[in-house]
């Protein structure tokens, strides 16, 4: 690879096309698999790609790790130099290294304004569940347990708002849920089931052509833990810094308290957030089921997470299960979704 080295010394000597730019890769000091707009370019720490001005991809994986930019701005005439770390958060839209991003539109590429924002998160492992004898109700978080989160995936910064749900649902001919007279526009949707929401899912993987889901068990927990270990992302006191039980007796609108380290808000209170998974309630138990890990599309019991405006400190814990029939709605209950990688 010295030929490359040299390469880079003397890129401001090299020739362009009247309409190309060069694009230089590294994954120093990691050898990856290279690609550029879905094409296979070398297996590699640094390459050196020549591309036709405009926007441009570029995934990197090597075994079940990858990262990805997309929509890397390049004009003509330019050498735009990009360093990747597998299994780092990947940057969308390259705008001053935002990790926050929205997907288009997959039938004309324009914005998607009513899509919601995502941010995504590195794949890895966790502790899941809890120990703890402290509470009654802890009986099916045990035992805490290692769970490796092994694929890249952007989660909603939000939950779902009545604005985003409404637009789908005027969309598509269905029935716009009851706001009790809290609010719409950046309020949780609230009122809607778990079959309300896998459509919304499902409809919004049709309109930019990405796969969209509600998050497994497993994910939410990963990504409301944000690393940590304790009660809440801050700590294992409430201290007025959610929805909770007591504060509001209403949902408030999305973001009204901090985001967690990954950048997520209302993790904590607001609405209970149903999961794809199956309300399994020995699931953590050696050699039982894995219902918590996996997706499932069908009807019957599952899993919500997260805690609600009218839950007290226990259902606000990141480790607490709720379980209900897909069909039920209710003033309590929203959703966010999750995006796969490419």
């Amino acid at each position: 690879m010295k030929w490359l080295s040299m390469s880079l010394l003397f890129l401001p000597l090299l020739t362009f096309a009247e309409q190309t730019g060069f694009l230089v890769i590294k994954t120093d000091p990691e050898i990856a698999d290279i690609f550029v707009d879905g094409e296979f370019k070398a297996n590699s720490s640094k390459v050196i790609v020549e591309v036709p001005a405009g926007s441009h991809d570029i995934k990197v994986t090597q075994g079940n790790r990858t990262t990805v930019l997309k929509n890397i701005k390049i004009s003509a005439g330019t050498t735009v130099i990009k360093e990747l770390k597998l299994n780092a958060p990947v940057i969308v839209n390259d705008l001053a290294d935002s990790k926050v991003f929205r997907d288009v539109l997959a039938e004309n590429g324009s914005p998607c304004d009513f899509c919601p924002e995502m941010v995504w998160i590195p794949a890895g492992t966790f502790k899941m569940g809890s120990n703890t004898n402290k509470w009654n109700e802890d009986w099916d978080q045990k035992p805490a347990h290692d769970v490796n989160i092994r694929d890249l995936l952007a989660i909603g910064i939000y939950e779902i708002t009545f604005e985003q749900y409404d637009y789908f649902a005027n969309a598509t001919g269905r029935q716009t849920p009851s706001d009790n007279n809290w609010g719409r526009y950046k309020h949780p949707v609230i009122n809607v089931s778990w079959d309300d929401a896998t459509a919304y899912a499902a409809w919004l993987s049709q309109v930019t052509g990405y796969q969209y889901r509600l998050p497994t068990e497993a994910e939410w927990e990963y990504v409301a833990r944000a690393g940590t270990m304790t009660n809440f992302w801050w700590g294992n006191d409430l201290l007025g810094k959610a929805n909770c039980y007591g504060n509001n007796n209403k949902t408030l609108p999305i973001g009204s308290f901090n985001a967690n380290k990954f950048g997520l808000y209302d993790t904590v209170g607001n609405v209970w957030e149903w999961t794809c998974s199956e309300y399994d309630k020995r699931a953590y138990e050696t050699n039982s089921s894995t219902a918590h890990l996996k997706c499932s599309q069908q009807s019957g019991s599952k899993v919500l997470r997260g805690g609600s405006w009218n839950s007290n400190k226990n259902g606000c814990r990141v480790t607490y299960r709720l379980n209900k029939d897909s069909t039920n709605k209710d003033n309590m209950t929203g959703f966010r979704v999750v995006r796969l990688a490419d």
